[in-house]
């Protein structure tokens, strides 16, 4: 049996003609591809046709490795515009832990994978090469599907067109980080503000004891200069003291 492994210089083709208003049209579109794929395995899942089955997983494999890569490089190109759809994370981490037998391809496993929400990445009517409706008996086959993974990306422009591109919210961790930041940053803001006041408080005090400081010192210069005249005073007056404060 042989499968068209996507090959990277393909992908690269693909991946380089996604510009960034298109990225998540995109991996919703892949993802959309594992969603059909999977649904299809459970339907037609039956143990008693291992070499089938085996045959269905390599091409599952070769599916997902082609999905990954692809979303892959988009999210490093445009990191602010994609939000990775959930079906095709939760696909690729389970077929990681069995890479190439993707033997945890269960019905129990895959069942609630393929029953998430497919608001962003919904399947379709119509895939290019949808390799996992052709019959069992063609994939285990010596050619098995011969997917050309390069002809898959060809048409992918036209069949964005067959599902409604829906922004995806940032996950629920994501905005409450967002907004405990925010209220990090404004408690921070406030406790600066509560500094500078503070900090405002402690000068003036430290001004009107500098204040009474050189008013003091001002009254014992006048006392010793009065002292120092009444010594020359003849008539051995009292001596006359400025009570005045210093000036300002």
């Amino acid at each position: 049996m042989i499968i068209m492994n996507p090959s990277a210089k393909g992908i690269y083709s693909f991946t380089a003609k996604v510009d960034a208003d298109e990225a998540q049209y995109t991996c919703n579109w892949l993802s959309s591809r594992l969603r059909a794929a999977t649904r299809r395995f459970i339907e037609i899942y039956d143990e008693e046709q291992d070499e089938a089955m085996k045959a269905f997983r390599d091409h599952l494999w070769a599916e997902i490795l082609f999905a990954h890569t692809s979303i892959g490089l988009l999210t490093l190109r445009f990191p602010t515009h994609v939000v990775l759809p959930e079906l095709y994370k939760r696909i690729t981490l389970l077929a990681f832990r069995c890479p190439y037998t993707l033997d945890e391809f269960t019905v129990e496993n895959l069942a609630p994978i393929a029953a998430l929400n497919s608001l962003h990445d919904p399947c379709i009517s119509l895939y290019s090469q949808d390799w996992w409706n052709y019959p069992l008996a063609r994939l285990s086959g010596i050619m098995g599907a011969n997917v050309n993974y390069t002809n898959v990306a060809y048409g992918w422009r036209d069949q964005l067109k067959l599902f409604p591109f829906r922004p995806p919210r940032a996950p629920a961790e994501v905005l409450s980080i967002a907004a405990n930041i925010d209220l990090l940053a404004l408690k921070e803001l406030q406790d600066f503000r509560a500094g500078v006041a503070m900090a405002e408080a402690s000068l003036e005090e430290e001004q009107k004891l500098t204040r009474e400081a050189l008013r003091t010192i001002w009254l014992d210069l006048q006392r010793c200069e009065a002292l120092r005249d009444s010594l020359s005073n003849a008539g051995i007056e009292s001596p006359i003291l400025d009570l005045s404060p210093p000036p300002a």
